[in-house]
C-alpha cells in the first residue's frame, strides 16, 4: 500500500510538472512537442499539414503514434534561385535562407504561441497565418525574419503560424498532361495549410474561428486569392495583404499562358519537347536538383496560372459581383518597397550614373504597390466589406 501511495504520489507530481508547459499537443495526426523559446512563449515547428507527390495536389499527411518532435524547422520547398534573387538576399541580410535544406517534403506549419499561464482564463486568442512573398518563385517560412516570437511576446491574445508552399515548376508547372483543376499546387497547399490550422489550433489555445491571412508581395497576393477562391469560407475573418493584391490594377502581375516554361525545361533534362504522357512521366521521374537547376540555368520562371479555381480572370468583376470571401480587409504597402528591384550594392554606382534614379525606384513603387493597393481598398469599400488602409 506504502509503495503504491508513493507511485500515486510521484503520477501526480509529474502530471503537475507536466501540464502547466503544454508543450505535449494533441493534433488530428498524432501528438506533437515543442519548446519554450522565453518563458511566455511556446514554439512549435516544422509540423506537417500535408503530403504531396510531385504535382499533385496535397493531402493530409498519414497519422501518427508516436509524438512527432517539432523543435525544429523542417525543409524549404525548392526555390528558383537565379543569382539575382541570391545576390539580393545576402545584401539584406537573408543569405541564411539560401543555406536551409530543400527537400519536396516541405509542407509544414510552424506555430507560436502564449504560454499555458497567459492563456488561462482568457477567450481562445486569435490566429495570424502569415504567407511569404517571392514572386511565388522563392520563398521560406524557415527563416527568423518570419518568426512569429516577437508578436506573440507582446500581444497574450494572438497566435502567429508561417508555413511552406510549392514554387516554380513544382509549384505551378502548367503542363499540357495536366486537367485545369491541377495548376496552381502552390495555391492549393496554401488553402491545405489554412485549414490544417482550422483544424487544430484550438489544441494551441487558438480561435478557429477567427483566423485572418497576412502576407507581403506574392503572400499578398495569396491571400486576396485564398478570398476570392474561397468565397464560402466561414473562419477567415481578416485578409491583411502588404505590397500586394490581385483586386487592384497592378501594373506588374504575371501569370503563365501557355506551356513554354514547361517546354524549355523538359528540353533541358532530356524529356523532350513533345507533350506526350511519356514526357511528363520524365519530368516527374527527374530528380528534383536537377530540375530546379535547369529552371535556373535557363532563366525559366514558372508564375501562376488562371485557372478559374485558385486564380481568376477580370478579377474587378468577381469583386464588382461580391464573388468573393467578405473578411475584413486591411491593405497598404510596405515602406521602400520598390529597392527590391535593384541590387543594393548597384544602386549607389547606378544613381550617380543616372541622377534621379533612386526618384524613379519610387515612382515605381507606387505603381506596382500603392495604387493598386488604393484601388483594391476602394472596390472591396464598393462591395461592402469593412476596410482599413495604411500608408507608411
Amino acid at each position: 500500500m506504502h509503495l503504491l501511495s508513493l507511485s500515486f504520489v510521484f503520477y501526480l507530481l509529474l502530471r503537475a510538472s507536466a501540464a502547466p508547459s503544454g508543450l505535449t499537443i494533441p493534433t488530428q495526426q498524432g501528438p506533437i512537442t515543442g519548446t519554450l523559446v522565453s518563458p511566455t512563449v511556446r514554439q512549435f515547428l516544422g509540423i506537417p499539414y500535408a503530403t504531396a507527390q510531385r504535382w499533385q495536389p496535397p493531402q493530409l499527411p498519414p497519422n501518427r503514434t508516436r509524438t512527432f518532435s517539432a523543435n525544429k524547422f523542417g525543409d524549404s520547398c525548392f526555390q528558383n534561385l537565379i543569382p539575382l534573387f541570391a545576390d539580393y538576399l545576402r545584401i539584406v541580410g537573408a543569405g541564411e535562407t539560401l543555406d536551409v535544406p530543400t527537400s519536396e517534403d516541405c509542407l509544414s506549419v510552424n506555430i507560436w504561441t502564449p504560454s499555458v499561464e497567459r492563456l488561462r482564463g482568457k477567450r481562445k486568442a486569435a490566429v495570424l497565418i502569415w504567407i511569404y512573398g517571392g514572386g511565388f518563385i522563392v520563398g521560406t517560412s524557415n527563416t527568423r525574419f518570419y518568426t512569429g516570437q516577437n508578436i506573440v511576446s507582446s500581444n497574450d491574445d494572438i497566435i502567429v503560424v508561417s508555413f511552406n508552399y510549392r514554387l516554380d515548376v513544382f509549384g505551378q508547372p502548367n503542363a499540357p498532361q495536366l486537367g485545369s483543376d491541377n495548376r496552381n499546387f502552390g495555391l492549393l497547399d496554401i488553402k491545405a495549410a489554412v485549414h490544417w490550422v482550422h483544424n487544430n489550433i484550438a489544441e494551441f489555445g487558438g480561435d478557429p474561428e477567427r483566423i485572418t491571412l497576412f502576407g507581403h508581395s506574392a503572400g499578398a497576393q495569396a491571400a486576396d486569392l485564398y478570398a476570392l477562391a474561397n468565397p464560402g469560407d466561414t473562419f477567415v475573418k481578416g485578409i491583411i495583404p502588404q505590397s500586394g493584391t490581385v483586386s487592384g490594377s497592378a501594373l506588374i502581375d504575371r501569370v503563365q499562358t501557355d506551356s513554354t516554361a514547361w517546354t524549355t525545361v523538359a528540353t533541358a533534362v532530356g524529356c523532350g519537347n513533345a507533350a506526350t504522357p511519356a514526357q511528363f512521366t520524365c519530368m516527374r521521374n527527374t530528380n528534383p536538383r536537377t530540375l530546379i537547376n535547369a529552371v535556373i540555368s535557363t532563366g525559366t520562371i514558372f508564375d501562376r496560372i488562371v485557372d478559374n479555381i485558385t486564380d481568376f480572370a477580370n478579377i474587378p468583376d468577381r469583386v464588382a459581383s461580391g464573388q468573393f470571401l467578405k473578411a475584413a480587409f486591411l491593405v497598404g504597402n510596405t515602406q521602400n518597397e520598390a529597392d527590391s528591384l535593384l541590387v543594393a550594392t548597384q544602386l549607389s554606382t547606378a544613381n550617380r550614373i543616372l541622377p534621379g534614379l533612386t526618384q524613379a525606384v519610387s515612382e515605381v513603387q507606387s505603381l506596382v504597390s500603392t495604387c493598386p493597393s488604393g484601388t483594391a481598398a476602394v472596390r472591396r469599400r464598393t462591395a461592402g466589406v469593412p476596410v482599413w488602409r495604411y500608408i507608411p
